[in-house]
């Protein structure tokens, strides 16, 4: 038995050892940027230990980890809302794309967030929004009349993406530093753990869309 349970670890050792090299990366979501960190809400925390794809270019609706295009040292993560050659309508905190356009049919835990431009702590709605075959939730504030923004159509340019933070309001996407190349993006696969750790269940092996 004890032989038996030596090869299963080798293997599995293995395994790992031969995804880790040719198909993900570990990378731990930084906690010194706080703008950063709240823009990631709900979906990633900060200190979230994240599986992320080495190859590929992620598409419409997945959740990705680019390079900053102010900082090439840092990431930026946003989910890809718009790709070369399509236009797409920005709406304020929400949008749509041609023949698509996500639905936010059911609510999720909302939560209240302290925004670092100002300090001021806002109470922001969740919903679970559908979009390109993926369901992921969202945080946006309602907002009334003039507060408002008035309908963009966006055509991003070839070999370009455009992100959205699943924090629609306190957010750092392309509506602050434009698109970003599309091969600067990898896909984020899957968290292995939180920033608390292997104990905390919530936050234990969640697929991330």
């Amino acid at each position: 038995m004890v032989r038996l349970l030596a090869w299963v670890v080798v293997i599995v050792g293995a395994i790992c050892a031969i995804a880790y090299y040719t198909y993900v990366d570990v990378w731990v979501v930084p906690t010194d940027d706080p703008r950063l960190l709240v823009s990631i809400e709900p979906t990633l925390h900060g200190g979230d230990v994240l599986l992320v794809e080495r190859h590929g270019t992620p598409t419409l609706g997945n959740l990705a980890r680019c390079t900053d295009p102010d900082e090439p040292r840092r990431f930026v993560v946003g989910r890809i809302v718009g790709v070369g050659g399509s236009p797409f309508i920005l709406s304020g905190q929400t949008f749509s794309t041609a023949g698509s356009r996500p639905r936010s049919d059911s609510p999720c835990d909302s939560v209240r967030l302290t925004n670092p431009a100002n300090g001021e702590e806002v109470a922001l709605t969740c919903r679970n929004e559908q979009f390109a075959g993926m369901t992921y939730e969202k945080l946006f504030r309602v907002l009334e009349g003039a507060q408002q923004e008035a309908d963009q159509t966006i055509l991003v340019q070839p070999h370009r993406n455009y992100l959205l933070s699943d924090d629609r309001y306190i957010h750092l996407d392309s509506r602050d530093f434009g698109t970003v190349p599309d091969d600067s993006c990898r896909h984020i696969l899957f968290r292995l753990w939180g920033a608390d750790g292997f104990t905390d269940g919530a936050h234990r092996f969640n697929i991330i869309w």
